[in-house]
Parts: C-alpha cells; sequence; structure tokens
C-alpha cells in the first residue's frame, strides 16, 4: 500500500498549498542573521564575549569559519561524512575539508576531534 498519495492530500487540507506553508515560515521564523545571536548564545560554548561570538553573531562572513553540525552523514566507502550543518560565520566552498570538534573538545586535549 503505497500512502504518499494519501500523504500529500491530508498535507494539503492541513497546510494549504506549498506556497502557504512557505509564506507562514517567511513570516513567522526570523532569518538567519536575526536568529544568529540567540542560536550562539544557546549552542556556542565559548567564551560569548570574544572575537569569534561576535563574528558568529553578525553572521561575518569574512571571520574564521564556524558551524553548527545537525547530522553527520557516513559516505558509503566509510572514508569519511558528509555533514548538515548552520554556518554561523566564515565562507565554505564545495571540496573545502574542515575539523569537526566534538562536545567534549578542548585545546588542551584533541581526543574529541576528527
Amino acid at each position: 500500500l503505497d500512502v504518499k498519495p494519501f500523504t500529500k492530500v491530508a498535507c494539503k487540507e492541513v497546510f494549504g498549498t506549498a506556497t502557504g506553508l512557505v509564506d507562514m515560515m517567511v513570516q513567522h521564523l526570523p532569518s538567519s542573521k536575526q536568529g544568529a545571536p540567540k542560536k550562539v548564545e544557546l549552542n556556542y560554548q565559548g567564551p560569548l564575549d570574544s572575537e569569534l561570538a561576535d563574528a558568529m553573531k553578525r553572521c561575518d562572513w569574512s571571520a574564521p569559519v564556524s558551524a553548527n553540525v545537525c547530522k553527520l552523514y557516513p559516505k558509503s566507502d566509510c572514508s569519511g561524512f558528509d555533514a548538515l550543518a548552520r554556518i554561523f560565520s566564515g565562507t565554505l566552498k564545495v571540496g573545502d575539508r574542515v575539523r569537526m570538534l566534538g562536545e567534549g573538545y578542548s585545546p588542551d586535549d584533541e581526543e574529541d576531534s576528527c
């Protein structure tokens, strides 16, 4: 039994057309730049009065790269990961390699990084 057609009809009845859902999101959700200060305060564990924290709050593209990784997807050959992340500052290009720092990372003990 394919439930996809039923799900589409049910979602259309509840949410209306896709443009209605997108319009609602645009109207009620803050832009990335507007929401950055609160996200940084909630997620960044370093000093909030630092230059890096200020750059993340401003979404400064010329600052060092700082991102919050939401999901890691292992590559099929297990050689690495593709990541879904929200970039707070800096600029990444396709093919750039980055270093992942885990929740327990400390500059003194690099065990929680890859």
